[in-house]
């Protein structure tokens, strides 16, 4: 199943599930789609576990740098949730 038509929530569900599966080229396909697409910071920082589960570091910091910017930009209110995303992100590339 591709990304095409589907809508950015989905589009994480699928990456999540294909993670699951080990189906990481599709993971990364529809991860990448979602965290471009979705409001907050939920698909960035799943994306950017992902990232680092499957070795792809560099990257991985990226995202995180990414998630460190918008945060730093963001409303006091979404900080709290965005802060639970961006340690998520931070524990998988921390190997936790």
């Amino acid at each position: 199943m591709s990304t095409r038509g589907a809508r950015p929530p989905s589009a994480l569900a699928l990456g999540r599930a294909n993670e699951g599966l080990g189906r990481t080229s599709e993971a990364d396909t529809a991860y990448q789609w979602a965290a471009g697409r979705l409001p907050g910071l939920e698909g960035l920082g799943r994306y950017a576990a992902f990232l680092a589960h499957v070795g792809r570091m560099g990257e991985a910091a990226e995202a995180l740098a990414e998630i460190d910017r918008r945060l730093a930009k963001a409303n006091p209110m979404f900080r709290r949730e965005g802060r639970a995303w961006r340690d998520l992100a931070a524990r998988a590339i921390e190997g936790r």
